[in-house]
């Protein structure tokens, strides 16, 4: 479990890097909470995918779909994440 550990992380934390390199978060309070939002939306996007994955991974009998679904949802869950969270301190 050590890969989806550390990929699954730094795709959070790439989000973040990305939205403060294009100065879309305004201050450094905004940034934490980015961070933190990030990689909690990145987590819940990997285990909805790689629970999507799995069930797909039975039907087909493959073993691929749980990782490669799982790590599809990281980035989307990421920003949903970082929307949620710094949305109060910027409105």
């Amino acid at each position: 479990m050590l890969m989806p550990a550390l990929s699954v992380t730094a795709m959070g934390l790439l989000v973040t890097v990305v939205l403060i390199a294009a100065q879309w978060l305004p201050s450094a309070r905004a940034a934490l909470g980015a961070v933190a939002g990030a990689v909690a939306g990145a987590w819940a996007g990997y285990i909805l995918g790689a629970l999507a994955g799995a069930a797909l991974d039975a039907a087909t009998g493959n073993g691929y779909f749980l990782a490669l679904l799982g790590h599809a949802a990281a980035i989307p869950g990421a920003l949903v994440g970082v929307r949620r969270l710094i949305r109060p301190a910027v409105a």
